[in-house]
């Protein structure tokens, strides 16, 4: 197969899982020559103003999946090409079942500068909530609480502590699978072209929208399983492995 897209994820992918992690060299210099040859994308749950810490040392110049599969940027103008939000009543019900618990909940509006502003005082349409840290021995509980919240979905992205997870909400029209079929159809190309890599099971959706599925050696066990490949960890620049493997020797 000869492939046209490659899409992944940062966190645990193309850095190491920390927030102000940068790409090795390595990494950001089989990106270079990847882009010489097909499209290369990042798909992440970061808001735009971290996810350029990561997108801009990497020089990507295709559209990005960024705040969690909720928008599609165009990394070099930073216009929004494509947004799914989740109405204010459902923002707010979320919230609310959210505050009644030890965890922090964080609306992707805060985000539009770093460090995140303080939480508004009205409330309005938003692209993600964002729940952290929570202990992975938790969980399944939250998750559960929250989705008695119709219409949302809650996706899990390995935490920076060790053994948490951060838990990203968004609207049931916004995974990283749906961004993928987005940004598929803006490329102009087909599913089984594309190569996603990721770590998390916030990935599995990513997983689904594309032809060659790649765990990282550091991923999750639920996405090793769905994997057609795990390649090194990303201590081990596991990334620039996937692409000189499957890209540029091919």
């Amino acid at each position: 197969m000869k492939y046209k897209a490659l899409i992944t994820d940062l966190d645990g992918t193309a850095i190491l899982n920390q927030q102000y992690a940068q790409p090795t060299q390595r990494v950001i210099e089989a990106v270079e020559k990847a882009q010489k040859i097909i499209k290369v994308a990042a798909a992440t749950g970061r808001p735009i103003s971290t996810a350029n810490w990561v997108i801009k040392p990497l020089k990507l110049t295709s559209p990005c999946i960024i705040t969690a599969g909720t928008q599609i940027i165009d990394p070099l103008s930073q216009k929004i090409l494509w947004e799914e939000t989740m109405p204010e009543e459902i923002v707010k019900k979320v919230l609310k079942v959210v505050d009644a618990m030890p965890y922090r909940a964080i609306l992707s509006s805060q985000y539009i500068t770093h460090p995140e502003q303080p939480r508004p005082t009205t409330i309005h349409d938003e692209g993600v909530i964002y729940i952290g840290w929570v202990p992975l021995e938790e969980s399944a509980t939250v998750i559960s609480a929250i989705k008695q919240v119709a219409l949302v979905n809650v996706n899990e992205a390995q935490g920076y502590p060790p053994n948490t997870v951060g838990l990203h909400v968004t609207s049931k029209n916004a995974t990283k699978k749906h961004a993928v079929e987005e940004l598929i159809s803006l490329l102009g190309i087909q599913k089984e072209e594309v190569i996603g890599v990721g770590d998390s099971n916030n990935d599995l959706p990513l997983f689904d929208a594309v032809g060659l599925k790649i765990a990282m050696g550091n991923a999750t066990e639920r996405l090793k399983d769905s994997a057609d490949f795990v390649a090194p960890p990303v201590e081990e620049d596991g990334l620039a492995y996937v692409i000189e493997k499957f890209i540029l020797s091919s």
